[in-house]
């Protein structure tokens, strides 16, 4: 690839990379009476083997237990204590989704109890809360420093020092890639008493049918499309387009929980279509797509699949820069889209001055075949091209509480589309920027979603 087509792929990388801000809220740490039990019963150990016998039977215990460890704060909050059980000279931070700060570890430092090693932090969540989590057992002293973005040196030794919880009662799979590890450890399940308790992880995967794959944006990577049909399904049963289709075909397969959904009378015989990530840099490259491509994109998904589905309405869904591609889908073209779901989706994008035309990709003129062309003007954010939108397919959006990135971007997104008349929903559940909240909520939303299409509507009302 010429340097200047290289150029233009590397800043688009750069626009589709998240931003880095600070945690606006401190830390809810609380006391708890496990941690002040366990406490007590360290500090009874008169000898080193006495305290080695009481962490092996403290082990052995929540083992059978299975951590964290609830209990009640008041109406509406649980305290959720995490405990860590090993050597760490350095000390032990919590890595809890979107609670934790990896530019800012110490904010998240377990208290080490007396001179054992049980380190354990209590937080005051809602009772609601499903996050998930690793430990950090530090490979060197935490230094605070000022807040500044993220620090790729300052931030890889701790993400290659992560640990799962060995004594958590429920692990999930891990999508992210550790440079220098072999295997990613698997995030532990933090699940309140009133959390959402749907498992997809322990669903067996359904066959699919491989269709004709996609070629990615700017690049040869190809993109597998997958097809899955409830056995009911007629001409008019509605398509799902499932982005990362690769996490709801194989990690968190969701076509079981679909058919339980159909058997309940909550959601109609449906197709679903499994779009393939094609891994983490290619979905910066092909998710925050220019309004050509997107047409393009869905033009062609819909042309592989033509002779598995019917023609019934399509829904987009999808999470964080997927669930940017499902609501750029539904603002741009509604004649291809007839709703979208988005979960957490990325609307800080684009990050970087769209003016700036030495750094904006849509501006950079590269070799013809890389599909751009110097004659696409300035990349817009999605609020931009919502305000001016004639008539957009209607959204459900979804956004995790603790996502400080996030959450205001996303309210504000809901009330602009409140105010074209084009939003279905706005869900705020107790969770971050997490998988593990998406698997649990996003059968339901797509039945609210395909519930909200398929209602008659008067005439010259939208969505």
């Amino acid at each position: 690839m010429p340097a200047d087509a290289q150029e233009a792929v590397e800043s688009r990388i750069r626009a589709a990379t998240p931003p880095h801000s600070v945690r606006p809220w401190p830390l809810p740490i609380a006391e708890s009476a496990h941690v002040d039990a366990i406490a007590r019963r360290l500090a009874a150990c008169t000898d080193d083997a006495q305290l080695a016998q009481a962490e092996d039977d403290l082990s052995s215990q929540l083992q059978m237990q299975g951590t964290p460890l609830w209990e009640p704060a008041d109406e509406r909050h649980s305290r959720v204590t995490f405990v860590w059980i090993g050597d760490a000279p350095h000390g032990v931070a919590l890595y809890l989704n979107r609670f934790c700060d990896v530019m800012d570890i110490a904010d998240t430092l377990m208290a080490r109890l007396g001179t054992s090693r049980v380190h354990a932090l209590t937080l005051r969540v809602p009772h609601s809360l499903l996050s998930s989590y690793l430990f950090i057992p530090l490979p060197h002293p935490p230094s605070v420093v000022l807040h500044r973005g993220v620090d790729p040196e300052r931030m890889q030794p701790l993400l290659a020092a992560a640990c799962e919880d060995p004594l958590a009662g429920s692990h999930i799979v891990n999508k992210l890639v550790i440079p220098g590890r072999q295997a990613t450890p698997r995030l532990a399940v933090a699940a309140g008493p009133a959390a959402m308790r749907r498992r997809l992880w322990e669903d067996e995967p359904v066959e699919t049918i491989p269709v004709r794959s996609l070629r990615g944006t700017y690049t040869d990577v190809e993109l597998s499309l997958s097809v899955w049909s409830h056995p009911d399904c007629d001409v008019t049963s509605p398509v799902f387009l499932l982005t990362d289709g690769e996490v709801w075909r194989e990690q968190f397969p969701i076509a079981s929980e679909l058919c339980r959904l159909v058997q309940a009378g909550r959601l109609a015989p449906m197709h679903v279509v499994f779009l393939d990530s094609g891994g983490a840099r290619q979905r910066q490259l092909d998710y925050p797509a220019s309004p050509p491509q997107s047409g393009r994109m869905l033009e062609q998904i819909r042309d592989h699949v033509a002779g598995h589905v019917g023609q019934g309405p399509w829904i987009v869904a999808g999470q964080s820069l997927g669930g940017l591609f499902a609501l750029l889908c539904a603002t741009r073209h509604p004649d291809l889209v007839a709703a979208a779901v988005g979960q957490s989706p990325s609307l800080w994008w684009p990050a970087i001055d769209p003016n700036d035309l030495s750094t904006n990709p849509y501006a950079t003129r590269v070799e013809p075949n890389c599909q751009w062309n110097s004659a696409i003007p300035p990349r817009r954010g999605w609020f931009q091209e919502l305000a001016e939108a004639r008539d957009p397919a209607p959204v459900l959006i979804e956004s995790g509480r603790y996502d400080w990135v996030l959450v205001d971007r996303l309210r504000d997104a809901a009330a602009l589309l409140d105010s074209q008349g084009a939003l279905i929903g706005y869900d705020e559940p107790a969770a971050g920027h997490d998988v593990l909240q998406w698997q649990a909520s996003l059968p339901d939303l797509l039945c609210r979603a395909f519930s909200h299409v398929s209602e008659p509507r008067a005439s010259g009302e939208r969505g």
